[in-house]
């Protein structure tokens, strides 16, 4: 029986005191292959070309604007509530653009509503301006070329 605490030893290891590095492999086609570790003698024996770290230039994606404009709009619709899921945001938005769709129904069709209602109706045309603001920002965001950093900040959401 082998002895599991027994070193695996491979031929074409090389042993070295030489100071090793992290490359960024890279076949002939210019696919990401791997992380190598070693020296740069070692490397070149590899065959593989020497990159960039792929995710260096990752930055700031769309991914994190979507992120972003969906926790300011959830926040928006269930701020003073017990909710806190985009699911329960989105399920509330649902609901209060068709009460909106309502109102604007009944002024299309004869142009009046109560007091109450008018004051609800402002309510939920603002709300509704809010939304679109945010929309509006996201898509901006999305459309800069870098995203910028502080991409988060509300000098871009305001």
């Amino acid at each position: 029986m082998d002895d599991v605490n027994q070193p695996i030893m491979d031929d074409a290891i090389e042993v070295t005191t030489e100071p090793q590095h992290e490359f960024f492999a890279y076949d002939a086609e210019g696919n990401f292959v791997g992380v190598q570790i070693c020296t740069q003698e070692q490397f070149a024996k590899t065959g593989f070309v020497e990159g960039a770290n792929p995710h260096d230039n990752e930055g700031v994606t769309v991914r994190n604007i979507l992120d972003e404009y969906d926790r300011r709009w959830s926040g928006l619709l269930n701020a003073g509530t017990s909710r806190t899921s985009v699911a329960e945001a989105t399920a509330r938005r649902n609901e209060l653009s068709s009460e909106l769709n309502g109102y604007n129904g009944l002024l299309l069709s004869d142009g009046t509503l109560t007091d109450e209602q008018k004051a609800r109706h402002a309510i939920l045309t603002g709300g509704a301006l809010k939304l679109r603001a945010l929309e509006k920002a996201s898509q901006a965001l999305a459309a800069m070329s870098p995203i910028p950093d502080d991409y988060a900040d509300d000098k871009w959401w305001a």
